[in-house]
């Protein structure tokens, strides 16, 4: 039975014989009855609205509702081992979704009296403070596309400390190196500062590289600031990819060792002949002092003033004698032993011939290195050994420090001669007391030491 609820107040009105509550109680009774019946509809309408949306959400993709999912084109992992942190990618989840490695532009605020450099090398990026290499402040960074899995076999050595970072939200790791433990002569100049930033959902990684006087903190705030944005092959940042790259050791160091090589060897008074010219020692002397010498005949890395007491003579210094380990449980470079040497001035007269038949410019100042034969009748090149800056800079490259007749300028080391044209030159070096039974001029082109035409002369008899 149906009710009009307009009907049904009316007739309350109409009917006055009846007594009014009675009337108002029954009206009531049917209103009540009414709006249950409209809820009741409204409910199940509300229902089956629900079921709809529910078949309509099952039949719409997840990916048009949900928030974008992140997906890591690698997974990184850092693990410190005493003396090296090894450094683990794998690639395999990428592999299976087959997703290309975005293209990626760099952007980056230069710090502060930093000027950028140029390196000319793939991915890479220089920067170099105002003030001076000396001031040890310049770093650098490389950008590697993380295009391989690689294992516990990539990894720094000669790790001081190690500390895991979050920069800007990405996994980092901050490396303070040894670069001679236990060494006192430490250049500012020294690159023994690392960080590794890992942008896995982009898939790349940035190495940093800086000298010591660049600390955690502000490597840390420029590394913050870098940004990585996905972009077209056209407008990429340059980057090298990990798969181009063939040293395990991310950034290992290497020096002078004790290695075997072949040549000629002769003593001073024997000559040897190189590329059309012909050397001999004339003579040799021994000085504790440098007395008569012409100052405009010492190379400008050589500082008297360091190197001299207050009565001319050479000053007696503290070397450090230094061994060899795998830097991975051991330092790859560390002191063995300390001990005072004495410094002494070699001041050599060389006659030397142009025997081509062209005119021939010649370095009269060739290199001085320091051998030793073994039991076996081989010779080879003895370690390397750690100075003071004042007296390394003596021994700069093994190069003669004195001249007598040099032209100066970047013609410091060289002279013309004709065809036949013999001289007699005066040049001298600074070796230690120690070790000259052991130094030989080196006769070469220059790079090309152990070669079978390498010549060799003692400079003592």
């Amino acid at each position: 039975m149906k009710y009009d609820l307009e009907e049904l107040i009316n007739e309350t009105y109409k009917n006055k014989q009846e007594p009014p509550e009675q009337l108002n109680i029954s009206v009531l009774k049917k209103m009540e009855e009414h709006v249950m019946k409209k809820k009741q509809k409204t409910n199940k309408m509300m229902k089956i609205a629900a079921a709809a949306c529910a078949v309509l959400l099952l039949a719409i993709p997840a990916g048009v509702i949900a928030a974008p999912k992140i997906v890591n084109y690698f997974k990184s992992e850092v693990k410190k081992d005493q003396y090296a942190v090894d450094i683990s990618v794998n690639t395999e989840q990428n592999k299976k979704l087959k997703k290309k490695i975005p293209y990626v532009s760099l952007s980056y605020h230069l710090p502060d009296k930093y000027r950028e450099g140029g390196s000319g090398l793939k991915g890479w990026y220089e920067f170099n403070h105002k003030s001076g290499a000396h001031a040890g402040k310049d770093f650098s960074f490389e950008l590697v596309q993380m295009d391989k899995s690689v294992d516990k076999d990539y990894y720094v050595d000669d790790v001081k400390q190690a500390d895991n970072l979050k920069i800007s939200g990405h996994k980092a790791i901050y490396m303070n190196r040894y670069y001679i433990k236990d060494s006192r002569y430490i250049k500012n100049d020294t690159y023994n500062k690392s960080m590794f930033v890992f942008y896995e959902e982009y898939g790349y990684m940035i190495r940093y590289y800086a000298m010591s006087g660049v600390s955690k903190k502000d490597l840390s705030n420029f590394a913050s600031q870098v940004k990585l944005k996905k972009c077209k092959k056209s407008e990429a940042s340059g980057y090298v990819r990990l798969s181009e790259k063939t040293q395990k050791n991310l950034q290992g160091q290497e020096r002078g060792k004790d290695t075997k090589i072949k040549g000629i060897f002769k003593n001073a008074g024997d000559n040897v002949k190189y590329d059309d010219a012909e050397y001999e020692i004339a003579s040799v002397g021994i000085k504790d002092d440098i007395s008569g010498l012409y100052g405009k005949g010492f190379s400008s890395t050589v500082d008297l003033q360091e190197i001299l007491d207050k009565n001319g003579k050479l000053k007696s210094y503290r070397r450090e004698t230094l061994k060899d380990g795998d830097g991975r449980h051991s330092a790859s470079i560390s002191v063995a032993d300390t001990k005072t040497v004495k410094q002494k001035m070699v001041y050599i007269t060389m006659k030397i011939k142009n025997t081509g038949k062209e005119e021939k410019i010649i370095n009269v100042c060739r290199p001085l290195t320091y051998l030793r034969k073994t039991k076996d009748g081989s010779w080879r090149i003895l370690e390397e050994y750690n100075r003071p800056e004042a007296f390394r800079n003596c021994q700069l490259d093994k190069c003669a420090q004195y001249f007598q007749e040099t032209d100066g300028g970047y013609r410091f080391y060289l002279k013309t001669l004709k065809p036949g044209q013999e001289e007699i030159y005066h040049i001298g070096y600074f070796v230690d007391e120690d070790l000259l039974d052991k130094a030989y001029i080196q006769i070469d082109g220059g790079g090309d030491s152990g070669k079978d035409n390498t010549g060799y002369i003692k400079i003592t008899k």
